[in-house]
């Protein structure tokens, strides 16, 4: 999406919380298990009877949002007379519901833990599971003893954090080494750190049997493969849901934090994973306005109404450790 900047007639300084907020749109746009699988923003161009009549001689790359497939179509015709194509599977067919806890488990120390099950109608199997973390943050361990291979990443994603100038996101996945036709059940994976949660989108991305892998992008025509190696990128073809994650050193700015948890209850609710007429989601959203409109001055209210859902109680304990 193109960002459009307007001149203000006075400059401002932003709030910081602003910025959260704006991060937080970015990387958390699917939360709700309910919702279809499906790749949202493609860099290729949509695939059509027409894409497999090329006139300039060379080969060119679509996507195939039906079957979810990167097609590569070359200029070598084959013997019925068509061009010879290439298919590589996204990735994005998984439907996943995932579940997240985060709690005090030392003085300092917090632990994240999701748990991730595939539904019934999933067309893909979840294979990988991955979000972004400040690569500022050397507290952050794996916890967990699934057997699933474990990373950590540098990307070229700045910084989502709003806390240091400069820095980068690091990507921490789980890939299963294993291929199997049975759905993901109750998977268990956590992580341990120090920094502070906030909301994120968990990315979940499917076992495919033609993935896009290096030695594929090296056959490929030098005028295609950076196209599809762009489209089958980390985190492009994946399903995301929103969850909290290790975000804040512990020194951040209140207002940063209470408008990620701000915007993250809107985003919550607009999909469907938060009730808008509960009267906890109700009072704390309140409380959060009111935080940011007085400057973050004095501690975040409690509200007063307890938190009934699986989902409500879990957001109380991140608000709690967040901005307590």
């Amino acid at each position: 999406m193109q960002e459009k900047f307007f001149k203000a007639p006075r400059q401002r300084p932003r709030k910081p919380w602003v910025l959260a907020a704006a991060i937080l749109l970015v990387t958390a746009p699917a939360a709700s298990a309910q919702h279809v699988a499906r790749m949202v923003v493609s860099t290729l161009p949509g695939f059509t009877p027409s894409s497999m009549e090329p006139t300039d001689g060379q080969a060119h790359a679509f996507m195939d949002f039906a079957n979810s497939q990167i097609v590569v179509v070359l200029p070598s015709v084959g013997p019925d007379g068509t061009h010879n194509t290439l298919r590589f599977d996204v990735p994005n067919q998984v439907d996943p519901t995932v579940s997240w806890s985060v709690s005090e488990s030392a003085p300092g120390r917090f632990l994240y833990t999701y748990s991730i099950s595939d539904a019934p109608q999933s067309r893909q199997r979840t294979g990988r599971v991955s979000f972004l973390a400040p690569e500022h943050d050397a507290t952050l361990v794996r916890s967990d003893s699934a057997p699933w291979a474990f990373a950590m990443e540098q990307t070229s994603v700045p910084d989502r954090s709003g806390t240091v100038s400069m820095a980068a996101m690091r990507r921490i996945s789980w890939t299963d080494p294993n291929i199997s036709p049975a759905k993901v059940a109750a998977l268990q994976l956590s992580v341990a750190s120090q920094y502070l949660p906030g909301f994120c989108a968990i990315e979940l991305e499917g076992q495919v049997p033609h993935s896009v892998t290096p030695q594929a992008l090296a056959s490929l025509p030098a005028s295609v493969a950076s196209q599809v190696q762009m489209a089958a990128a980390p985190g492009v073809g994946a399903v995301r849901r929103t969850a909290v994650c290790p975000l804040y050193p512990t020194d951040t700015q209140k207002s940063v934090i209470a408008g990620n948890y701000n915007f993250g209850l809107q985003v919550l609710v607009h999909h469907g994973d938060l009730d808008g007429n509960s009267a906890y989601v109700q009072q704390l959203s309140s409380y959060l306005r009111n935080f940011l409109a007085s400057g973050s001055a004095g501690p975040l209210a409690v509200p007063a109404f307890a938190p009934q859902s699986a989902a409500e109680k879990q957001i109380q304990q991140a608000t709690t450790i967040a901005l307590r």
